[in-house]
């Protein structure tokens, strides 16, 4: 199961500037309706910290091949499930690597958490 860590966090609060529109709908499925996307990672509530898996669970998910979580890792496209159409959750073995977005039949990992 994945856990949410320090190194996650930093990893998503760097993308807040590039993926306003993301980091919001995560915030926002998480109940957070004003959510306080510029805070420190010292500064944030623990109470309120949630596992990544927990955090992304409203995404779709396409499960990864071992030969794909690799391409992944280094930020590899792999190819999309017919129904991807949105961001996508991209796991191996139970494990979150990465939010890929669809961009010509294939999913770009624009976030990855796993180390390559």
């Amino acid at each position: 199961m994945s856990h949410y860590t320090t190194m996650d966090a930093g990893i998503i609060w760097g993308y807040i500037e590039r993926y306003p529109d993301l980091m919001h709908q995560i915030a926002v499925e998480l109940g957070y309706h004003n959510p306080p996307l510029g805070i420190p990672l010292e500064d944030a509530d623990s109470e309120r910290l949630v596992p990544l898996a927990e955090a992304l669970a409203f995404m779709p998910e396409r499960v990864l091949s071992a030969d794909e979580a690799a391409a992944v890792r280094h930020g590899r496209r792999v190819p999309a499930d017919e129904s991807a159409v949105e961001h996508t959750r991209l796991t191996h073995e139970g494990e979150i690597l990465a939010i890929g977005e669809p961009r010509g039949g294939e999913l770009q990992p624009v976030v990855v958490f796993a180390p390559a």
